[in-house]
């Protein structure tokens, strides 16, 4: 899935169009846009598109919750939440519905655009083994031999974890986290884990 055709459902039309401005900036194509959940679900049968951007509090007979469960059901394309809403509630609904992401606004370029390349990792790893990431990829871009610790931290931060994640399934402390991170933003030549993320996937 090389997820250039992008879905916008989002009942704010000034944040559609900043997404519009962010998935075209990149080279990628927006396939429409949908501004509510009845609207989407006319527009979800008739459009061709590789991946959905999708608000989780939605105008329309369903919120983004229930029109992802349809999704999965009848059209089985993969989707990013976006929403403003990040409390465990909500959290807890989202994720058995399985989104490929998840993007709090207000959100920045870079947040969007790592979220669908991480959308595009995932699904590439399912269809095809060659596109899976390795330490070996990765230390052709580095200035540096990336260690085999700093590599596990890598895939935990394309997973979205956050240091206290790593560290409890490193089972190290979160000093020696963050240390792991600045030797990899280092090597890798970068400040944050958007611009890591952004030059991970522009090279693979």
């Amino acid at each position: 899935m090389m997820a250039n055709r992008i879905l916008i459902i989002e009942d704010e039309p000034l944040i559609a169009r900043d997404l519009k401005r962010i998935i075209t900036s990149y080279g990628y194509e927006v396939a429409g846009i949908c501004y509510n959940s009845d609207n989407a679900l006319d527009v979800l049968s008739k459009k061709h598109y590789d991946l959905i951007l999708l608000d989780i509090h939605l105008q329309g007979s369903q919120n983004g919750i229930e029109l992802a469960h349809i999704i999965n059901k009848n059209h089985k394309k993969p989707f990013i939440f976006i929403t403003s809403f990040a409390d465990r509630h909500t959290l807890e609904l989202a994720k058995v519905t399985m989104p490929v992401g998840y993007v709090v606004k207000p959100f920045n370029d870079n947040e969007v655009f790592s979220a669908k390349e991480i959308a595009t990792y995932r699904n590439n790893q399912t269809d095809d083994t060659d596109n899976q990431l390795t330490i070996k990829k990765l230390n052709k871009i580095a200035q540096k031999p990336l260690t085999e610790k700093e590599f596990k931290i890598i895939e935990g931060i394309i997973d979205g974890k956050t240091n206290i994640q790593l560290s409890t399934k490193n089972q190290v402390s979160l000093n020696t986290i963050k240390k792991h991170i600045k030797n990899i933003y280092g090597k890798l030549k970068v400040h944050s884990k958007p611009e890591l993320i952004t030059k991970i996937f522009r090279k693979e």
